[in-house]
């Protein structure tokens, strides 16, 4: 028995070498390693700059579109689309804008800053007067809110004609009817847009800087001619824009033509009145 279990191999002794030990003791403990630092990208800071625009004017968008929604007595979505989305609110009032709704659109805000200044300048006639002037305020006051839409009436319809002429000597291929429609519409809008700032020109010493910003606004208005030009005739960018400059030029030719007239005219009176017997 004894010889059996001398046989048997005895086990071997799980032992770690000092020298693995020492070299593991030794060895210096690794450094945490950092990720790098992320190099700026010049095309990342050009992607967040037209976000941050975009949020601007999606304010200024909401604030138009809040500033649409006190107002009574006006289509509110379908105005603040013609301005802050020109495109699809063009395209839109194609389909489905006529005349009278055009004329509608133009005559109530145009009437929002009519009846104030005309209340006013009859009052005012009325005070210096001492009450003597009464029956001519009212008159004055009564003719002219009568006198508002027929004066729109004719400007919507005069100013889609010269329009609507020269669109189609260019190509365009839209009916005069929905021009007109979409016309009054849109000098609708930009009037609505105008509003606060023609009110507040009437401030002294200060008034005439919002009158500039009128103007400005007021310029818009061929842009959003011009989206109309490009929607409802399918003209092209340059005919869209010559549609709208060559009226303006004809228009200023015929200014003037007549204030030549006008001094010659008067000249020639001047000279046959100098002349001799």
């Amino acid at each position: 028995m004894a010889k059996i279990f001398s046989k048997r191999e005895k086990p071997k002794a799980y032992s770690i070498s000092s020298q693995k030990i020492t070299s593991k003791a030794n060895a210096a403990p690794k450094a945490i390693e950092m990720p790098p630092p992320k190099k700026e990208n010049p095309e990342q800071k050009s992607v967040e700059s037209p976000k941050n625009g975009s949020n601007d004017f999606d304010q200024l968008k909401g604030t138009i579109s809040k500033y649409f929604s006190m107002l009574p007595f006006i289509r509110k979505k379908e105005l603040a689309g013609i301005i802050i989305d020109p495109d699809n609110a063009i395209q839109n009032e194609i389909k489905t804008t006529s005349v009278i709704t055009g004329y509608k659109d133009y005559v109530v805000p145009t009437l929002f800053i009519a009846i104030p200044l005309i209340i006013l300048y009859s009052l005012f006639i009325s005070v210096f007067s001492l009450g003597s002037g009464l029956p001519m305020a009212a008159i004055i006051c009564v003719g002219g809110i009568v006198a508002v839409p027929v004066i729109i009436l004719i400007s919507q319809f005069l100013g889609t004609l010269a329009l609507f002429i020269f669109s189609k000597l260019l190509g365009g291929k839209g009916s005069f009817g929905k021009m007109m429609g979409i016309y009054g519409s849109i000098a609708g809008a930009i009037v609505l847009i105008n509003l606060p700032f023609t009110l507040l020109s009437f401030i002294p010493c200060i008034g005439y800087l919002f009158q500039f910003v009128g103007m400005a606004i007021s310029v818009y208005q061929l842009y959003l001619i011009y989206k109309l030009n490009v929607h409802l005739h399918g003209l092209s960018t340059k005919n869209a824009i010559l549609a709208i400059a060559l009226p303006c030029i004809a228009l200023v030719l015929l200014l003037v033509g007549l204030i030549l007239a006008l001094f010659g005219s008067a000249f020639l009176s001047i000279l046959a009145a100098a002349r001799p017997n």
